[in-house]
């Protein structure tokens, strides 16, 4: 919680603005709840402001005078304010209501500001500038008061205001009891600016301006004392558990001392400490200095303990490394760099690099061991080979088991070692066994390399090198010569092979060449057969005579395979061609019965047949892709005759059978509701017997002319029985609007409707026939039905006649009504005067209707009328409030009046836009008339407070009353610049430019007091030099004495104490030089005086900007729990 300059914020934890208030002057002091839930405010505006969390302000008290001080309980019911009137103020916290003010009738009896009030439960304590302390309990009731030699500048309570500790500018430390008594005093030498308390009261610490902080107990022996050496104590704050101090002075030195005043750590700001504050939950520390400094002290001595501990665990681990013989040189150069920084106190770095060597140490470690144990694998796998090819690996199996031993001891680098000494021997034993193998596997080779004819000369010269290396015990060689001979008696073995496998791939690749050749005379295409006898030959060429023999016989195989397959396709295309030719003659056979024209059909059939007989020559010829070619050219020329053929005799017949389906419908269902189609039925049947006979088009034609016979039969019903039912259905129509207009108009129509409710179940049941296509009888019933809606009006003619004279003479009576309420309602007047014409005609429905409309008419303009009317009386209403407060409103009333006369002639949008433009006007000229009354308000405000001052603001009096006038004219500006000039003359009224309230002289200009003090000398001169020089003297001295005490018996800073000082040593200096009737020197003095007092003034200024402010901000910052919607200016959360 923060007060700057007339501003109170709230900040989070980061130092950002969650909401921000303006007060009407400084804010002196804040207090915020534990929890956060409510913030109070104390401002010189003579206010006290609490706001919840959000910063929604829930209520403002007032005082008579300067609010210095504010404090709140814990639980937020009591929020109180010690004031500069000299009084404490209890507010109710929850509503904002006065609870008491003490005393009621006035200030505390020392007439001094309360500079400090506190609450603790159920009790307040307050201190005044001359030295009173008092206790009350929250409902105001005095327990008791003391008075202490000195300002009474700070008080601190224990829990529910068991212990009371109060620190004095006299230079003691004071410690009551709830009940009032005096436990014990002691004396510090210097003013006591600042006090804590535990909250069981059994310590007290304090500290004064001499630099020193003191801690006592409740006894009052004095259990240390530090001097900071570092100016005056501006605050002392203890820890939540009590075990720990915090000290801030002058200079800017922040010190943490422990319970037994061993100072554990100590910063230097950048300047003087103003005041601290601290989180209870959290331990966390606001200062105030030259800008807002944030720490947590027990973190910083859990800090250094924690890098205590780091460098410990490594140091730890870095030596059971090295004893067990691993490298931890990294490890043991980075402890030693977090031990030098341990000893400068950078315990935060000095931790993170103990954690880093220790880290090293155990990646070191973790290195030998993973390191020896992937020895041992290794080893165990090399053995466990050799083992496998039944060699002696007793003794690398005992230096493992050796460096398994040291494994387990943690004696890595030694494990790794042996194990790998292990694999060596294993390895040795496994090279051995390979050469001998090598060597049994190359005699094997040469001997089937001799075997297969092969020269084996070289291969087993290199044998003999083989063994002679074995022997000598150089297994890796004797094994690599061995390999060599095996390789070239093979090589030896394959030339010689080769050679017989060259003779057999030439003697395949002739063979298949022959039959290829024999097949491709035949005209049979085998470029399979070919491609495969080139990729023989081109292997043959390489080399590859294995591979070119398997070519040559493939090639062979599909060139027969080839031969096999086309004549087999051969036969199949031949007899498919037979099967479509025998096809094609039997549907021109039919063709010709249907009597088409099958000409060219049999043409295209007779060259199918001439085709076929060739490619039954070019097959027994062997030529069988030929023969192919031809069948399947016969076989497509017979199938596109098929084809054609059974498509025009399907679509032929699919379109008779259609036609003669539909038109058998449409005739059955005709038959079926009772309509005459004979003649289509007769054109039906012969449609039928002519598609029995195949004549399938002029089965067709039959059968289309019956449809459209019967559909035209079908169509002429259906008209018939649609008219009768439409002009049935507009009569019953008719008759029901007439009986609905006499019903509303209290006719009795039961009988009429039960009669009508027939005519429209006949005209229900004439629908229900007519779609279902029964026309006849659909006819029927409509006819019926609208002969008895027809008799029904013949009988309701006489009664129109009486009630539409009855409604036309109702709807007059309206009308006139609605005039005379000043609505006008034009529409409605012409349909009643067309009513009444029609009556006179003796056209009484009509009439009747007309007048039924015109009704309606008039009772829409009524409430149309109405509700307008009702809109213009309201704006009416507030114009008058307006002119009643002196605002020009003329112009409304004109529109308003216009709005009226366009209601009375019925024109209600022309009124309502006149409405519309006069609540426009209107708004406008509340606005800006409300604005100038504020102004009016305050200037009359400033009058009457100079009144109450006992001064004449009749200047100021005046100014306004042209105000109002300027007002009542419409100068709205002229107006608002007169009220605020009249509000300045009556806050100063003579003028001088120093408000009344801080006016010495405030009905005298002060230049004029000046002036008139120099006339008064002139003429005391021309008096006589004695008389004059006397009373000169006198009154410099008076002057002077009375400037002094006005001075001291005003607030004065701390920053202001050696002024203060200076100034009474002044006083001092006056009494003295006046005895000596010393007239220059009281000059210098009233000089010097006016010098001091200027000093005093300004000191007080940056007291109110700056310490006042950066206090609030340290007490709000700290509390936990806070929360906010609004976030304030950035700009003022900086300040």
């Amino acid at each position: 919680m923060v007060g700057s300059g007339n501003d109170v914020y709230l900040l989070d934890g980061n130092g950002s603005a969650l909401w921000s208030f303006r007060a009407g002057d400084a804010i002196s002091d804040v207090a915020i709840t534990p929890d956060g839930s409510m913030v109070v405010a104390g401002s010189v505006d003579h206010n006290v402001y609490a706001f919840n969390r959000n910063g929604e302000l829930l209520w403002k008290g007032t005082t008579k005078w300067e609010v210095w001080s504010v404090a709140v309980s814990d639980d937020g019911r009591y929020v109180a304010a010690g004031s500069r009137d000299a009084s404490v103020y209890m507010f109710d916290g929850r509503t904002g209501e006065l609870l008491w003010r003490y005393p009621s009738g006035g200030g505390i009896p020392s007439n001094a500001g309360v500079l400090d009030v506190e609450i603790s439960g159920d009790y307040v304590a307050a201190g005044t500038q001359d030295g009173k302390l008092y206790l009350l309990k929250t409902d105001g009731t005095l327990l008791w008061s003391r008075v202490l030699p000195g300002e009474v500048k700070d008080i601190a309570l224990s829990s529910n205001a068991e212990y009371i500790a109060v620190g004095s500018y006299s230079d003691y430390v004071y410690l009551f009891t709830r009940s009032g008594g005096l436990l014990w005093t002691y004396y510090t030498g210097n003013d006591v600016g600042t006090v804590a308390i535990t909250s069981d009261g059994s310590e007290v610490f304090a500290g004064n301006w001499n630099g020193h902080v003191y801690k006592l107990n409740k006894a009052g022996k004095l259990l240390w004392e530090k001097n900071l050496n570092s100016g005056g104590v501006t605050k002392v704050l203890l820890t939540p558990d009590g075990k720990y101090a915090i000290a801030g002075t002058q200079r800017g030195l922040v010190a943490l001392f422990d319970s037994d005043g061993n100072r554990i750590w100590a910063n230097t700001l950048g300047s003087r400490v103003w005041d601290m504050a601290l989180a209870r939950e959290t331990g966390n520390v606001v200062i105030g200095a030259d800008k807002v400094y944030y720490m947590n002290p027990i973190e910083e001595i859990q800090m250094k303990v924690d890098a205590e501990n780091a460098i410990q665990r490594a140091e730890n681990l870095i030596t059971y490394a090295a004893d067990h013989g691993i490298n931890v040189t990294d490890a043991e150069n980075m402890l030693n760099v977090a031990k030098s920084e341990y000893s400068s106190g950078l315990y935060s770095a000095a931790k993170d690099h103990a954690d880093q060597a220790y880290s090293l140490a155990q990646e070191a470690i973790s290195k030998a061991r993973t390191d020896a144990w992937s020895a041992i694998e290794d080893a165990n796998e090399t053995i466990s080979q050799a083992r496998n090819l039944g060699l002696n690996t007793s003794r690398a199996e005992s230096l493992l088991s050796k460096a398994l031993e040291n494994y387990t001891k943690e004696y890595y680098p030694a494990a790794e070692q042996n194990a790998k000494e292990a694999k060596n021997i294993a390895m040795n034993l496994i090279e051995r066994y390979n050469a001998s193998v090598a060597i049994e596997n190359a005699t094997e080779m040469i001997k089937a390399a001799k075997a297969a004819g092969a020269n084996t000369t070289p291969a087993e010269d290199l044998l003999n090198q083989a063994r002679e290396a074995f022997n000598s015990g150089n297994y890796t060689k004797a094994r690599e010569l061995a390999e060599r001979a095996a390789q070239e008696a093979n090589r030896a073995k394959q030339e010689a092979e080769l050679a017989a496998l060259r003779a057999e791939a030439a003697a395949a690749i002739r063979d298949a060449e022959v039959t290829i050749n024999e097949t491709v005379e035949k005209g049979i295409d085998v470029s399979e057969a070919y491609s495969l006898l080139s990729q023989a030959k081109a292997a043959f060429n390489n080399g590859e005579y294995e591979q070119a023999k398997e070519y040559a016989q493939k090639a062979k195989e599909s060139c027969l395979n080839t031969v096999a397959q086309v004549r087999t396709h051969a036969t199949e295309s031949i007899n498919a061609a037979n099967q479509s030719i025998a096809k094609a003659e039997g549907l021109i056979s039919s063709a010709k019965d249907a009597g088409i024209d099958t000409k060219t059909y049999e043409d295209t059939l007779n060259e199918a047949k001439e085709i076929l007989r060739t490619a039954v020559d070019l097959y027994n010829a062997g030529r069988y892709t030929d023969a192919i070619t031809k069948a399947e050219n016969a076989r497509t020329k017979a199938e596109a005759v098929v084809s054609s053929l059974n498509d025009k005799l399907k679509s032929y017949r699919e379109e008779a059978l259609n036609s003669i389906a539909e038109a058998n419908e449409t005739i059955t269902w005709a038959v079926k509701h009772g309509l005459d189609v004979g003649n289509a039925k007769n054109l039906l049947s012969e449609a039928v017997e002519k598609l029995k006979r195949g004549l399938y088009l002029e089965a067709s034609n039959l059968a289309k002319q019956a449809l459209n016979m019967a559909r035209d039969t079908i169509e002429s019903h259906k008209t018939e029985a649609k008219n009768a039912i439409d002009l049935a259905n507009e009569t019953i129509e008719n008759v029901s609007k007439t009986l609905s207009t006499l019903e509303k108009l209290g006719f009795p129509v039961d009988k009429e409707r039960n009669k009508l409710q027939l005519a429209v179940s006949e005209l229900d049941s004439a629908r229900t026939l007519y779609n279902e296509g029964n026309y006849p009888d659909a006819v029927t019933n409509a006819v019926k039905a609208r002969n008895a809606a027809l008799s029904i009006l013949e009988e309701l003619g006489e009664v129109e006649k009486t009630y539409s004279k009855n409604v036309i003479e109702r709807a007059t009576a309206n009308l006139t009504s609605l005039q005379k309420d000043g609505i006008g309602c034009p529409l409605g007047n012409s349909t009643l005067k067309l009513a009444v014409e029609r009556f006179n005609e003796g056209n009484y429905r009509e009439a009747l209707n007309l007048a039924m409309k015109a009704l309606d008419e008039i009772e829409r303009c009524r409430d149309d009328g109405t509700s307008i009317k009702g809109d213009i009386e309201s704006v009416l209403s507030k114009a008058e409030d307006m002119k009643g407060k002196g605002c020009p409103v003329s112009d409304v009333e004109e529109s308003l009046t216009r709005a009226l006369e366009s209601l009375k002639v019925g024109n209600f949008n022309a009124s309502k836009e006149e409405l519309q433009n006069a609540e426009g006007m209107l708004s406008e000229r509340e606005k800006r008339c409300n604005e100038v009354l504020t102004d009016i308000d305050q200037a009359r405000k400033a009058i009457d407070s100079a009144k109450s001052l006992g001064l004449d603001p009749s200047e100021a009096e005046k100014i306004l009353n042209e105000a109002l006038g300027k007002l009542r004219s419409g100068d709205f500006n002229g107006a608002k610049s007169l009220a605020l000039k009249a509000a300045e003359k009556a806050r100063d009224v003579d003028g001088d430019g120093i408000p009344n309230d801080e006016d010495p002289f405030p009905s005298i200009n002060n230049y004029v007091v000046y002036g008139a003090a120099g006339v008064v000398l002139l003429l005391l001169i021309i008096l006589g030099a004695l008389l004059v020089r006397r009373q000169r003297l006198r009154g410099l001295h008076r002057s002077i004495v009375a400037t002094v005490n006005a001075a001291l018996a005003g607030l004065i800073p701390e920053e202001a104490e050696e002024n203060r000082k200076a100034l009474e040593s002044l006083l001092e200096s006056a009494n003295r030089e006046y005895r000596k009737k010393n007239r220059s020197e009281l000059q210098r003095i009233r000089k010097e005086v006016l010098t001091q007092i200027n000093a005093i003034e300004e000191k007080r200024r940056e007291y109110q900007k700056l310490k006042e402010a950066i206090l609030r901000e340290i007490d709000s910052i700290l509390n936990p729990g806070q929360a906010a919607t609004e976030t304030a200016n950035p700009e003022n959360s900086e300040e």
